[in-house]
């Protein structure tokens, strides 16, 4: 299980870098889902589940400080970049989520997502299971942050993680930043080898049309 993740930034907690262009936002959710937790004590594990396949998430598990009840959490989920956030995470984005609570605030100790992925939209977007993480949206940097993430297992439909956490905000679930790292390098290297393969054969064919020009007597 991953340790949880500090977002920074109030209930923010960003990386992950973002687009210096304005994106197309959406300004509400396609799909808003609230689910009720009667009583979390320190006992027991406190786990919210059933929450609807769209959003991704699987279950929550809470940790407070102290014994709470009656804790409402909402979990959005929208159809492209929250207006409210406004930044586009750099590489492939799978869901963007906001997850909200009430009666629970500063008493949240930590918790942990378990959240799903098809793996139809991996193999499509060429994405090893590996490379696929949540993010958090970072309010005071303007910026996605990359959280620690955890493969737990899959079956014949889905990709499934464990993310922890201390604070919620707007998340992202999508590709690692070294995935996107890794293949921006390899874009790179490819093009400077292109380069030098065409000046390599520019200079050939520069050489052999001197030697046309002024053949050897």
């Amino acid at each position: 299980t991953p340790p949880p993740s500090s977002g920074g930034g109030g209930r923010g907690g960003g990386g992950g870098g973002g687009s210096i262009f304005r994106p197309k936002t959406v300004a509400t959710p396609s799909i808003t889902q609230t689910l009720n937790l009667l009583e979390a004590n320190l006992e027991t594990t406190n786990i919210v589940k059933d929450f609807n396949p769209e959003t991704g998430i699987k279950q929550i598990e809470i940790q407070v400080v102290n014994e709470a009840q009656n804790i409402d959490i909402t979990v959005s989920k929208y159809d492209g970049i929250p207006k409210a956030v406004s930044v586009k995470k750099s590489g492939k984005a799978y869901k963007y989520l906001q997850i909200e609570t009430e009666n629970l605030d500063s008493n949240l100790k930590n918790a942990i997502i378990t959240f799903q992925v098809e793996k139809s939209w991996a193999e499509e977007k060429g994405l090893n299971k590996e490379d696929i993480a949540l993010f958090k949206f970072d309010e005071d940097s303007g910026k996605w942050n990359e959280l620690l993430t955890a493969f737990k297992e899959e079956d014949n439909e889905f990709y499934y993680y464990e993310t922890g956490l201390d604070s919620f905000s707007y998340f992202v679930i999508g590709e690692k930043e070294t995935f996107l790292l890794n293949r921006t390098k390899f874009i790179i290297g490819l093009m400077i080898l292109i380069v030098f393969v065409i000046i390599l054969l520019i200079s050939i064919i520069i050489i052999r049309s001197r030697r046309a020009f002024h053949p050897k007597n």
